[in-house]
């Protein structure tokens, strides 16, 4: 074979071999190339999926239990605070009139429980008529026990808790011929009002620290009373437990509510 032959065909040979490395750096590349990507897409799908997960536990923690259906309980009662609506005023009670064959009895539904109180229709037809009047009305649905007292009595019926919340009237009430006991209910009043002086506010007593209740003036226990609790005194008690440490006397140390009054005779 002529030199010049040999040469053409070493210089064909070297270019074929620079082409199959050529060739083969970028496909090297590619592969390469393509093994990148896929680890960096693998990576971030990884990291979608624990951020989703992630997201999805601290989504489902954050997610507070509804206390319209599931309220919580503290110390025994329930802590849902109910929708007492808009407060009612009236220029007068419509005194509700009893059947003298039938017997009344008021079911109090409370956070901490139902009792039950038999109204005094006989002896204190007014006093009676009065709270009839208001539960019929819904007065009391959804109020707090503003106070309690230490051995002495729970008090409710106040629309905003400050004693100013009453329905907008008073009236004169009977008092009770042979005083308070325990389970006694009457009518809150204040000290310069009249003897028997009832609005809205109202005590259930509790306990048996009575002096002030059924001390007399001018022959008269001053407080008026129309019922009793003849079901359910231990809710009463219960309710009662919640008095400031510090005074014995106040605003019970959690909240305390009504949730519904109904009355029915049998």
């Amino acid at each position: 074979m002529p030199a010049a032959d040999k040469r053409a065909r070493k210089k064909e040979n070297a270019r074929a071999a620079r082409e199959q490395r050529e060739a083969a750096e970028k496909r090297r590349k590619r592969i390469k190339s393509t093994t990148r990507i896929g680890i960096a897409v693998a990576l971030f799908v990884g990291l979608i999926v624990i951020l989703n997960v992630a997201g999805g536990g601290k989504k489902k923690s954050e997610t507070p239990t509804s206390t319209t259906t599931l309220p919580a309980v503290l110390n025994g009662c329930k802590t849902l605070t109910p929708d007492k609506g808009k407060q009612q005023s009236f220029a007068k009670p419509d005194l509700v009139t009893f059947d003298p064959n039938k017997t009344y009895v008021a079911t109090v539904e409370t956070s901490c429980g139902t009792f039950e109180i038999t109204l005094d229709t006989k002896n204190a037809p007014k006093g009676a008529g009065n709270f009839a009047f208001l539960a019929d009305k819904g007065f009391y649905n959804g109020l707090a026990w503003g106070r309690v007292a230490k051995d002495f009595v729970i008090q409710g019926g106040d629309y905003d808790g400050t004693t100013a919340g009453d329905a907008g009237y008073s009236l004169t009430t009977e008092t009770p011929s042979d005083g308070f006991k325990v389970g006694t209910v009457g009518w809150a009043k204040t000290d310069s009002a009249p003897a028997g002086d009832a609005g809205s506010e109202f005590f259930v007593v509790t306990g048996n620290t009575l002096a002030a209740l059924n001390q007399k003036v001018g022959g008269k226990v001053q407080y008026g009373a129309f019922g009793k609790v003849t079901k359910g005194l231990d809710v009463a008690q219960k309710i009662a437990s919640f008095y400031p440490p510090d005074t014995g006397d106040g605003a019970p140390t959690q909240p305390v509510f009504m949730y519904k009054v109904t009355i029915k005779a049998t």
